[in-house]
């Protein structure tokens, strides 16, 4: 199949906002209802089972984006590293911040998302149920980023957020 006016092509890494990190496995065509629309068919990192189809013309406006350069991931580590904006009190504001900054897929704020909640969960011991439930979302988002960047898998990319986050609130804590 002729690539024509693809942004991404078989085997290429990308990120998509909501799903996170995944290789395109597929562009294949689909016809319905008499039109016929060309579609990614993404392999998922966190989810190896699943394929996700994204219409070709509608991928910028998704969202779908290749993933960081190599040489822009430290910049996610000085993120996470950084001192914390505090969030709101109120856990409607607080999610709705914190749901706000995630939904462009921006590494970087995801990053900076998920470094106010560790230090939240710090500071008040404990995070609500869909506090907790966006923390991990935001942590598999992130872990798959880093883990596409770095060639490695998602178990290891996670731990390597989590230590860093852990280190980060915990020489802050001793200060």
């Amino acid at each position: 199949m002729e690539r024509g006016n693809d942004v991404f092509q078989v085997g290429d890494k990308v990120f998509h906002p909501i799903h996170g990190a995944g290789t395109v496995v597929e562009v294949k065509e689909r016809h319905s209802l008499g039109n016929a629309r060309r579609y990614y068919s993404i392999s998922l990192l966190s989810q190896p089972r699943t394929v996700l189809m994204v219409p070709v013309k509608a991928a910028k406006e998704i969202g779908l984006r290749p993933p960081l350069k190599r040489a822009d991931l430290d910049r996610v580590w000085d993120v996470l590293k950084d001192d914390p904006e505090t969030l709101p009190t109120d856990h409607e504001e607080r999610y709705e911040l914190l749901k706000d900054r995630l939904r462009g897929g921006d590494a970087l704020h995801t990053a900076a998302a998920l470094r106010d909640m560790a230090w939240r969960e710090e500071t008040e011991r404990r995070l609500t149920k869909q506090g907790k439930q966006i923390y991990e979302e935001t942590l598999t988002l992130l872990a798959g980023e880093v883990a596409i960047v770095q060639d490695s898998d998602l178990a290891s990319a996670e731990a390597q957020i989590v230590e860093t986050l852990r280190a980060s609130v915990t020489d802050e804590a001793a200060t």
